[in-house]
């Protein structure tokens, strides 16, 4: 093993690709490691079948999470063919449903949503079909990360790249991705991307430049399908450096090409961007480093990142989607977390660097997860999220070549050991079990993980369970208990329901809309001292939400529990001098003349009356307008309201008449019978108030009294 030549021989070496200074280091010597030829057609099925086999499950599971910006409530989206040229020139969330907030995300990836668009133009809205070309999607890269791994090691180590793949289909914490319809974004972006770099080694091992213009093409598909795509560019160049034994210098200006694409992308992006009011805005509750007080915290939260995200790669057992505030340690830049964290990332960046100087295949796997991985590492300023599970799709491609390599080097070190001294009791039992052990695991951790991606419900109360803390894991599961309840009449749901909206008080007091979803389930239960309570600290603290509509609800409440009648008025009275859509117009006219002749009641004014009936008044002529059957029942109460007024304004007569009104848009309506009864006999009518109160008794189950007639 001493030969100079051997050394420098390329097959010889999977983390030496054959420059002069690959190290004669024996762990790394694989002549002796002979193994049967495997076929490229086997490799490939093998890979397919497995893929496909893992995540068939998810066929049967329905639209989930961002599914709702993707796809569900995505108007481009619902256009099909016709919704493709303004796929291109917006945000990709510009048109779904609360687009004012959505939009913020400052999104754009055309052609993931194009393929979108094709997908509802043939599907609709039927989830089984996205499913399965996410499922067919994830095969593919597989099989195309196969291909590439095959080049990389000129096709003398098949075995390899069957591990790394292998390893890269089955690990666990790729869940998210497969089965949120949404993140076809993030399987296109990584197909695309493996296969620009496997076009772009077959055009230099083959001089062949055609290849290399579809390598620039796939590039820039990858980059046109999400934004993270552009972060296969430096790969262009590590592969040319690693696989191909090019210098630095050469290796960057054989990337000259793929630099027509990302500009062209930039360039879209930007006017996109420009063309939108949105504004990329988050809170500490989203990514707890803007809630860190000194530099000590902001560097330890950073290095616990990082942490986190390695650790995830190694043991993905407890997998979740949110990393936020609350379940995330506001962690100190001396604390043991972010001292580990640093000394890893550390020594991964020293051996890495080593490494790629002897052009190891090892090394250039922590290069490929450090390069991809850039995008997401909080420099130089936090981003949306401390940390997602989902970032970790396309750095984990590095991290599989690593551990690949570790395992592909130990059985080579093992054959070696043996070729020179057939008497050591070496075999390579321990080390098939160790693969078996590891595919086995990660392939029952993925199986269960998707099980949770079933429903909403399912996903976002188990999420609850991992994240207990968490202000946006209650939120989601509070809405998909509230649309779980609206099919199933469970009476837990509404208890689960209350409990993730009161818990996401406790953690975020200050945000306003759950406020206003808690006064609106204590309104219908008919709780309206709670309901008035929530609804008041909606309008406190704001947050977002209907706010409009959380001063119509506090109106009503007030003026039916007969509270706070003059600040009730005052807050409408400013209200109805909004433009506001047609119904809430009309209550609010109709809210702030109750308030108006409550206080008359009060007060014992007679001009306050007057000034109710102009606001009942407003609210009929506001129905006439635009009149529907629709608000009949409701214009029968706002009549009744003005017989009041009139009753009160002795205008008995005319009283009567809107009375009548009121019975004939609602005859059920039980106080306008009362109150044409009363307008009856104060004139002198009493057979015929008689009979109305005979009816108004009847309508509320009340017994008649002797003698009535």
């Amino acid at each position: 093993m001493n030969s100079t030549n051997e050394s420098k021989t390329p097959e010889n070496t999977i983390l030496g690709g054959g420059s002069s200074h690959v190290t004669n280091h024996v762990f790394w010597h694989f002549k002796a490691f002979m193994t049967k030829p495997l076929s490229l057609s086997f490799a490939l099925l093998i890979l397919s079948i497995l893929t496909f086999a893992l995540y068939a499950i998810t066929l049967g599971h329905g639209f989930v999470f961002d599914d709702s910006g993707a796809v569900v409530g995505n108007a481009s989206v619902h256009k099909g063919f016709a919704g493709i040229p303004e796929i291109f020139m917006n945000l990709s969330w510009e048109n779904t449903k609360g687009s004012a907030l959505l939009a913020n995300f400052l999104i754009y990836r055309p052609l993931s949503y194009s393929f979108f668009a094709i997908q509802y133009q043939f599907f609709g809205n039927s989830p089984m079909p996205f499913h399965l070309v996410n499922v067919l999607v994830y095969a593919g890269l597989v099989c195309v990360m196969y291909l590439f791994l095959n080049r990389l090691t000129e096709q003398k180590h098949a075995y390899w790249s069957l591990l790394v793949a292998l390893l890269y289909a089955l690990h666990p914490v790729h869940t998210e991705v497969v089965c949120n319809i949404k993140s076809q974004d993030e399987l296109f972006a990584m197909f695309w991307g493996l296969l620009s770099l496997n076009l772009f080694m077959k055009s230099q091992q083959e001089a062949t430049p055609k290849y290399l213009w579809l390598s620039v093409i796939a590039f820039g598909a990858a980059a046109f399908s999400k934004e993270n795509g552009l972060f296969w560019f430096p790969l262009i160049a590590l592969t040319a450096y690693v696989g191909l034994k090019k210098s630095i210098a050469k290796s960057l200006m054989a990337c000259w090409p793929y630099l027509i694409p990302a500009a062209l992308f930039l360039i879209l992006r930007h006017l996109a961007i420009a063309d939108t009011k949105a504004v990329y805005n988050y809170s500490g509750y989203d990514n707890p480093i803007s809630f860190a007080t000194s530099m000590s915290q902001e560097l330890g939260m950073r290095f616990w990142a990082w942490g986190t995200a390695i650790w995830q790669l190694v043991f993905p057992y407890k997998l979740k989607i949110f990393y936020h505030y609350n379940d995330v340690p506001m962690t100190e830049v001396y604390d043991w977390q972010s001292i580990v964290s640093l000394l890893i990332v550390v020594f991964l960046v020293i051996t890495a660097s080593i490494g790629l100087y002897k052009r190891y295949w090892a090394a250039f796997g922590v290069a490929a997860f450090g390069l991809q991985y850039a995008i997401f590492m909080q420099i130089p300023s936090p981003i949306a999220n401390i940390f997602g599970e989902r970032w970790l799709f396309t750095p984990s491609f590095g991290f599989c070549i690593l551990i690949g390599s570790l395992i592909y080097g130990t059985a080579c070190w093992i054959a070696e050991r043996k070729a020179l001294n057939p008497a050591l009791n070496l075999n390579f039992t321990s080390l098939y079990a160790l693969v078996a052990v590891l595919c086995m695991g990660y392939s029952v951790r993925t199986f269960y993980r998707s099980l949770d991606w079933q429903s909403e419900y399912k996903l976002f109360t188990k999420e609850c369970e991992e994240s207990p803390n968490t202000y946006i894991a209650h939120r989601n599961a509070s809405i998909a208990c509230n649309n779980k309840m609206r099919k199933e009449n469970d009476p837990k749901l509404l208890d689960q329901y209350i409990f993730h909206l009161e818990r996401c008080i406790d953690i975020r007091p200050e945000l306003g809309t759950t406020y206003e979803t808690m006064g609106k389930l204590e309104l219908e239960r008919n709780n309206l001292e709670e309901a008035a309570k929530n609804f008041e600290l909606h309008l406190k603290y704001g947050g977002g939400g209907d706010i409009n509509s959380s001063k119509l609800n506090l109106a009503r409440c007030r003026n039916v529990l007969n509270i706070k009648f003059e600040e009730t008025a005052n807050m409408l009275n400013q209200m109805q001098k909004n433009k506001l859509p047609k119904m809430p117009q009309i209550q609010t006219f109709h809210e702030f003349g109750i308030a108006l002749k409550n206080l008359a009641i009060i007060k014992k004014d007679t001009a306050l009356y007057d000034s109710a009936y102009v606001q009942f008044n407003r609210a009929r002529m506001a129905d006439e307008k635009e009149k529907t059957k629709e608000t009949d029942v409701y214009m029968s109460f706002i009549f009744k309201d003005m017989g009041d007024c009139e009753m009160a304004l002795k205008l008995y007569t005319r009283a009567e008449q809107t009375y009548y009104h009121a019975i004939n848009l609602n005859a059920n309506n039980y106080e306008a019978y009362l109150g044409v009864s009363e307008a009856l006999k104060v004139q002198g009518k009493d057979q015929l108030s008689k009979a109305f109160y005979f009816k108004y008794l009847q309508l509320t189950g009340q017994k008649l009294p002797e003698g009535l007639f």
